[in-house]
């Protein structure tokens, strides 16, 4: 399971870069006709002249050159933002995701731990000299750029570590906790195989995969793309990716195909 995740993972990546090149080479070529015609918009328009209509056209063209190279070139920007980030966030099917998960509420944890103290020395010291309060303050391993920050008094006098820091913080250890129990009361890896009339539904590579043994009717496929479900033509299928919430919403999925298909026999 670790190498087919490992697999995933690359294969993931070379889509985003693939793609990323595509839409970098179709902004450059964008960009290169606009260029190339860019001259014509300096020239005026004639409202009483009979080329005006053509004229305007042809700007509209134009114009509409670099507004698909600017769409291509952001496009271009989104993907390899994913592929700079891929492999930062926790996937649920990854198969160390339970213990990166405790080690992230670990630093979580730790770090709530440390605001706190941080802020009770800042309160203890709050009339001492600037010197007394710095060397207290750089015992946490803070450096003096972190410490001025902490010092600063906001609009209420308040200093240290802001309140609403403290709060994300723990929100933050809260999500955390809550996944962390999802993944380990649900087995991500066990087999599903469930099959109507007309239908099966399998976990598959991570995904779980809905196939149709024709074309449904429109009706049926609404139901499925609310339930989170995508068209992929490589597989020919409709699947959404393997979490402990997909697998929740297994019957709100099921349980209307069955009367659905049932109905066209």
């Amino acid at each position: 399971m670790t190498d087919f995740y490992q697999q995933r993972q690359i294969a993931k990546k070379e889509n985003y870069e693939r793609k990323a090149s595509e839409a970098e080479t179709r902004s450059t070529e964008y960009f290169k006709q606009y260029s190339r015609q860019s001259d014509f918009l300096t020239q005026p328009l004639l409202s009483d002249h009979h080329s005006f209509k053509p004229a305007q056209s042809r700007r509209k063209k134009i114009i509409a050159l670099a507004d698909k190279g600017l769409e291509q070139h952001n496009k271009a920007k989104h993907y390899r933002h994913k592929l700079a980030n891929e492999g930062n966030a926790i996937a649920s099917d990854n198969p160390t995701a339970v213990d990166m998960l405790q080690a992230k509420l670990t630093h979580l944890q730790a770090k709530q731990k440390e605001m706190k103290e941080i802020n009770r020395t800042v309160k203890k010291h709050k009339d001492a000299d600037p010197q007394t309060r710095l060397d207290a303050l750089k015992e946490y391993g803070l450096t003096n750029s972190e410490i001025v920050e902490l010092l600063k008094p906001d609009f209420a006098g308040r200093m240290g570590y802001p309140s609403y820091e403290l709060t994300n913080n723990s929100a933050s250890m809260r999500r955390v906790k809550k996944r962390i129990e999802e993944l380990e009361n649900h087995d991500l890896y066990a087999d599903i195989s469930e099959t109507g009339k007309g239908w099966n539904l399998e976990a598959n590579e991570g995904r779980l995969v809905l196939e149709f043994d024709e074309k449904p009717e429109s009706e049926t496929l609404g139901h499925v793309k609310r339930c989170g479900y995508k068209w992929a033509p490589s597989r020919k299928a409709w699947v959404r990716k393997d979490t402990p919430n997909a697998r929740k919403a297994i019957s709100e999925l099921t349980k209307p195909l069955k009367p659905l298909q049932q109905s066209t026999s």
